[in-house]
């Protein structure tokens, strides 16, 4: 007996350690396949397997349908065929997969349409549809990358919405029609066979954004959605009792009023989308509380189309509490979105056909362009959307908080003369940091900084700090730190003030780290100067001007050029002939942007940061803001 007892409690121990095989659901919380609580960060494939007018540039064709017809219409059917086959196969490739997976994200979520899974013509196939053959891709490019994969459903059977975005005939039709609905639970039973024992896939999203803000009747049609959420996951249920459905609210998945049961399943949970508004919990108090009312996972499907700052705002906000997210969209015409085409040059032509008036064959007849210049253009497009010829959006991709933020020790004074310009800089560097996926966190005296003073930061911004009154201890601790690459260095104009000031000794390890210099002058009447750009091409100086002014600074002089020391990389001068006050303090070459190559940790000097104005510098924002993400690795 004892050996049968201990038998099961060993059973039972390898139970509670084995890895789970699939995301599960604990509370409000979702847990990942390691054990751990998981938050969805990702994208969206937009625009993919459902076309979406505005990501191309349209404003009236805007539906799959629309789109397709105006296609059709503009090179004939054959030809549409042919473009929807190589849009498939050129939209979405294995390298757009990886590259979401570099930017941190851990989640996409792919929207479909139904007709992927029956033999209704659409986009160029009118039987053997190529629904699964695309999804499994997809799985197993996920698989390959660590990501995981949320199928959503955002084109049902007969439009669960009422707009272009469900591609239905502008009423949702599904919440009325038994047939529709038929087919609904049939394509969700087949997909759940399909994919029940693939742990990529974090769950099944059955409608998106049901039930538009357009109709009267719209309580009555409320009342209608959570029965038909029940008969969905009945469906899956007959075949997968592993994976997780999503149900999203009406109205643009904002409203959850409609629902009062949420025990009928053990594994569902629900989803929100918000696009605009404001940035604090008190936006989405509803979606917390109905979150904390079910006791159930909330996540944000779809969010975007925001200023940077409103987007990473909106992440902390979302982040701090549980709620995860998925952007809108991944892909798309222009920007706004994680990687943007762009249109070739002939584009416009099928803008305006899809756009314009042809509501009869004789309007239609009007207004089509030549046939062979429309191939041309459809072609081009097929060629813009492919991953390497697209412009991955930095700032939008920093501000969406994949990664967790690069953490930066900012070391500034509380006085001093540099304090107007220190004062006027941090409220946009703070603003601009949060956007770009930066925590900073300020010292403000040599006191505070100790032997583990750098610990846990991946980044010194030293924006007005001097090199001298630092303790022993804190200036091992920070040679080490670059000298072993443990973080990197940005370090502004009083940085350099090397010699023997307020009774302190030149630190002369600091001093053979800019160049071996030694401060020797500065011009006391401030004077603007115009800066050149040498090596552009640095990741530092990206989106910067080959040459920009700088106004009213010290241009700080040395007893020696740093350029001449060969660990030094000079990334910028200033031109002292352009200098706006008439004076002697010149070096004649005059490095003020340069990086020693010859330490492990990245780190770069900038030798201005004396004026207020800088905070209404362009130029020197970007340079700035560009260098704390270089020298942080990001």
């Amino acid at each position: 007996m004892k050996k049968i007892c201990f038998a099961l409690l060993l059973l039972l121990c390898a139970a509670c350690t084995a890895p789970r095989t699939f995301v599960t659901i604990d509370g409000t919380t979702l847990v990942g396949t390691d054990g751990q609580p998981f938050l969805i960060k990702g994208t969206n494939l937009g625009n993919w397997l459902n076309p979406e007018g505005y990501m191309f540039g349209f404003s009236r064709a805007t539906s799959p349908r629309m789109i397709d017809e105006a296609i059709c219409e503009l090179v004939g059917p054959d030809d549409a065929a042919r473009f929807w086959k190589e849009f498939k196969d050129n939209y979405i490739t294995e390298e757009d997969i990886a590259f979401i997976a570099s930017t941190g994200a851990n989640t996409i979520r792919l929207p479909f349409h139904y007709k992927l899974f029956t033999d209704e013509d659409y986009m160029g196939l009118t039987s053997d549809q190529d629904g699964f053959a695309r999804m499994d891709a997809v799985v197993e490019w996920c698989r390959k990358y660590g990501l995981y994969l949320i199928l959503d459903m955002h084109d049902a059977p007969g439009g669960q919405t009422g707009d272009n975005i469900d591609d239905s005939y502008g009423y949702p039709w599904l919440l009325e029609s038994p047939v529709s609905q038929e087919l609904f639970c049939s394509i969700w039973k087949q997909i759940a066979s399909h994919f029940k024992n693939e742990p990529v896939i974090l769950g099944y999203e059955l409608l998106n954004e049901p039930i538009a803000t357009y109709f009267r009747n719209q309580e009555e049609l409320n009342a209608k959605l959570e029965p038909l959420y029940k008969r969905g996951v009945a469906a899956i249920r007959e075949v997968d009792r592993n994976h997780i459905v999503l149900l999203g609210g009406a109205q643009w998945n904002g409203n959850f009023k409609p629902f009062t049961d949420w025990t009928f399943d053990d594994k569902i949970m629900y989803t929100c989308h918000r696009y605009g508004g404001g940035t604090d919990a008190q936006a989405i108090r509803g979606f917390i509380e109905f979150r904390d009312k079910t006791g159930l996972p909330m996540y944000m499907g779809e969010i975007g189309h925001g200023t940077e700052s409103w987007q990473a705002e909106f992440c902390k906000t979302m982040e701090e509490n549980n709620i995860g997210w998925t952007f809108w969209p991944y892909k798309k015409i222009d920007n706004s979105c994680m990687v943007a085409y762009t249109a070739p040059e002939d584009w416009q032509l099928v803008r305006r056909f899809a756009d314009g008036r042809r509501s009869s064959f004789g309007e239609l007849r009007r207004i089509v362009p030549d046939r062979d210049s429309a191939r041309v253009a459809l072609a081009g497009l097929l060629e813009a959307v492919k991953f390497a010829n697209c412009k991955p959006q930095k700032g939008y991709i920093r501000s969406i908080r994949l990664r967790e933020p690069a953490r930066v020790l900012v070391l500034r004074e509380m006085g001093g003369h540099h304090l107007p310009f220190t004062e006027a800089l941090m409220p946009w560097l703070r603003d601009a940091a949060l956007a770009a996926g930066l925590e900073l966190t300020e010292c403000h005296s040599a006191r505070e900084m100790g032997a583990d003073f750098l610990d846990g930061y991946d980044a010194v911004l030293q924006l007005d700090f001097p090199p001298y009154p630092w303790p022993e201890a804190a200036q091992a601790a920070f040679k080490a730190y670059l000298e072993e690459g443990r973080g990197g260095w940005v370090g502004l104009h009083h940085a350099s003030l090397l010699g023997e000031f307020d009774g302190y000794p030149m630190w002369t390890w600091f001093s053979e780290f800019l160049g071996g210099i030694r401060y020797k002058n500065y011009i006391a009447e401030l004077s603007d100067g115009e800066v050149i750009v040498e090596k552009l091409d640095h990741p530092a100086l990206e989106g910067v001007p080959g040459r920009f002014v700088i106004p009213d600074d010290e241009w700080y002089t040395y007893d020696r050029n740093p350029r001449d020391n060969p660990a030094i990389e000079v990334l910028a001068r200033v031109d002292e002939n352009s200098y706006s006050r008439k004076t002697s303090v010149k070096m004649g070459d005059h490095p003020v942007v340069w990086t020693n190559r010859s330490l492990q940790g990245r780190n770069l000097y900038l030798q201005f940061g004396h004026s207020p104005k800088l905070a209404d510098n362009e130029a020197f924002k970007t340079l700035l803001l560009q260098s704390v993400l270089w020298a942080a690795g990001r």
